[in-house]
C-alpha cells in the first residue's frame, strides 16, 4: 500500500470516527443532533465521499500499474531496476508547471494532511518548524507535514507543494528548459524510453518483388537518477522574526537548482562522476560545428557574427530536424549577435529565413544566454572560445524525481 492510501484511508477513518462520536453523544444525552452538528456532519459526509472516490481511482490506478509490471517482467527480459516507459501524459507540456501537473495528487496530499483542498502551503511556517521546533497554531498542515514525511537519517520528504514551487522556479530560470526541454517526472531510480537512431528508408519496388526498404530504428535510453544539494544559511532570529523568510529560501533554492540544472545538461560528465551525461560530451554523438582548428570570433564571420548561428542550424536541416527551437549560448557570444553591424553601422537582424524552421511561433530562433557556458575554452592555440548550442530542446529530456528533501545542519552552523 502507498503512503498516500495510507494517508488517505487514515483521514476517512477519523472523519467516519468523528461523525459516530457526534452521534453517540447526541443518542446519549436523549437529544437530536443540533444545527451546528448537521453542518459538521455533512462537511464529513462529503469529504469522505470524495476520498472514497480518490481511494477508487488509486486503487483502479494500483491495478493497472501492477499489470503493467507483470507483462514488462514477461517480455522485457534484462531490463534490470524499475523501468517504466513514458508516454506523453507523463511529460509536462511546454508552458505546463509542475503545479498544475501535479495538481491532483497535491489536492490529495492536503485532504489526507487535514490541510484542505483550498489550503495554501506555508514554506514560512514550514522553514522556521523545522529549523526551531516553534510551531503556532496556524502552522498544523505543515506540522504535520514534517511529522508525515520525515525519512530517518536523511532528512524530511517535502510536501508537494512545496516540491512543485521549487521546480517551477527552475523551470522559469533554467535556460534548457525555457529553450523547450521536455521534464519527465520519475518516480523510478531507473526509467526507460524509446530512442530514434536512424530515420527510415523507403524505397521503389516492382510488383511481386521483395521489399528493400529500411525501417525506423529505435534503441533505449535510460534515465539513471543523480542527486543535486544545495545549501543555505539562514539564523534562528531571522527565520523568527521575517514571515516572508521562507518564500525567499524557495527561489534561492530553485536558483540554485536551475544553475545547476543548466551546467549538467550542457556539460555533464556522466554517472561515473555523479552526474547526467550532458550534451557536449554524451555519447549519443551530438553534431558539432567547428569554426577552425583555432577557433574564431563571431564578429569575424561574413557577412556578419549571426553566421555562427546560421551554420549549426543548418547543419541540422541538412539531418531532417527541421523544427528547431532555440540556441543557448554565453552571454558574450548573445553580445556579439545582437550587436552584429550593417554596412550603414546600424545593428544587423538575424537573418528571415531563420524563422521558418523555428519550432514555436513565426519569428527567428529564441536565443538565451547563460554564464554556465565558459568563454575560457581551449581550441588549438584559441584560449578564449565558448559554445553555442543550437537544436529542438523538446528532444532534451530532463528526468526529475517527484521528490525532495531538506534536513537541517544545526551542528555545522552551531559556531
Amino acid at each position: 500500500m502507498s503512503t498516500l492510501t495510507a494517508d488517505l484511508e487514515e483521514r476517512r477513518d477519523r472523519l467516519i470516527g468523528a461523525n459516530r462520536e457526534l452521534l453517540s453523544a447526541a443518542n446519549a444525552a436523549r437529544r437530536g443532533t443540533t444545527s451546528e452538528e448537521d453542518v459538521r456532519y455533512g462537511a464529513n459526509m462529503v469529504e469522505i465521499r470524495q476520498l472514497n472516490e480518490r481511494l477508487g481511482e488509486l486503487g483502479d490506478q494500483a491495478a493497472m500499474d501492477e499489470r503493467a509490471r507483470r507483462s514488462r517482467a514477461a517480455i522485457g527480459g534484462g531490463v534490470t531496476g524499475d523501468a517504466l516507459e513514458i508516454r506523453s501524459a507523463n511529460r509536462l507540456q511546454r508552458g505546463q508547471g509542475m503545479r498544475e501537473f501535479l495538481s491532483q495528487r497535491i489536492a490529495d496530499e492536503r485532504m489526507a494532511r487535514g490541510g484542505g483542498a483550498a489550503r495554501e502551503f506555508s514554506a514560512g511556517a514550514y522553514f522556521r518548524g523545522m529549523a526551531t521546533g516553534q510551531w503556532d497554531d496556524n502552522s498544523a498542515y505543515e506540522r504535520r507535514a514534517l511529522a508525515e514525511g520525515s525519512v530517518a537519517g536523511g532528512g524530511a520528504l517535502v510536501p508537494l507543494d512545496l516540491y512543485s514551487d521549487v521546480v517551477d522556479i527552475v523551470r522559469n530560470s533554467a535556460r534548457v528548459l525555457q529553450a523547450g526541454a521536455t521534464i519527465v517526472p520519475l518516480s523510478h531510480n531507473v526509467t526507460n524510453v524509446a530512442k530514434l537512431t536512424a530515420d527510415p528508408q523507403p524505397a521503389w519496388r516492382a510488383e511481386g518483388s521483395t521489399i528493400a526498404a529500411s525501417g525506423s530504428t529505435f534503441s533505449r535510453l535510460t534515465f539513471t537518477t543523480q542527486t543535486l544539494a544545495s545549501v543555505v544559511v539562514a539564523s534562528r532570529e531571522l527565520l523568527e522574526d521575517v514571515p516572508t523568510l521562507g518564500n525567499e529560501i524557495k527561489r534561492e533554492m530553485g536558483l540554485e537548482f536551475a544553475l545547476g540544472l543548466d551546467l549538467a545538461a550542457l556539460y555533464g560528465t556522466g554517472h561515473s562522476n555523479n552526474q547526467p551525461f550532458g550534451l557536449k560530451d554524451a555519447s549519443w554523438a551530438v553534431p558539432q560545428t567547428s569554426m577552425g582548428t583555432n577557433g574564431a570570433t563571431l564578429t569575424s564571420l561574413t557577412p556578419n557574427a549571426w553566421m555562427g548561428l546560421v551554420n549549426p542550424a543548418y547543419r541540422l536541416v541538412q539531418a531532417n530536424e527541421n523544427g528547431l527551437s532555440a540556441a543557448i549560448m554565453a552571454p558574450r557570444s548573445e553580445k556579439e549577435l545582437v550587436t552584429a553591424p550593417t554596412t550603414i553601422n546600424t545593428f544587423a537582424e538575424p537573418p528571415s529565413r531563420l524563422s521558418s524552421i523555428a519550432r514555436y511561433g513565426t519569428g527567428p530562433l529564441e536565443v538565451y544566454s547563460t554564464n554556465q557556458i565558459p568563454t575560457n575554452l581551449t581550441v588549438g592555440t584559441g584560449t578564449t572560445c565558448s559554445d553555442l548550442f543550437v537544436g529542438d530542446w523538446s528532444q532534451l529530456l530532463v528526468g526529475l524525481r517527484t521528490e525532495k528533501t531538506i534536513d537541517t545542519l544545526n551542528e555545522a552552523y552551531a559556531g
